[in-house]
């Protein structure tokens, strides 16, 4: 796969699998944005560790239960045109 200037986004990326995915992902030269809902502080330490293999990393709280406010987080990541 070419990785060049490639970002993924993971949901739920501050534990569990996501926290795994997201690591896998870097360590395959993507840079990774990833998702929390309440945890703050675990997410920012995925960001860290992300960030001591070389790569980039962000972490954006995101309630995926609530689907109305998908437009508003694509914009905040660049992915859709303001309103």
């Amino acid at each position: 796969m070419d990785t060049k200037n490639k970002i993924a986004l993971i949901t739920g990326g501050s534990r569990g699998i996501g926290r795994s995915a997201a690591i896998h992902m870097t360590q395959k030269g993507l840079d990774v944005i990833i998702t929390y809902n309440n945890n703050k502080q675990a997410a920012d330490e995925v960001v860290s560790e992300i960030h001591s293999i070389g790569r980039k990393a962000a972490a954006l709280q995101l309630d995926t239960r609530n689907v109305k406010s998908f437009d508003s987080f694509f914009r905040t990541t660049g992915g859709l045109p303001a309103k």
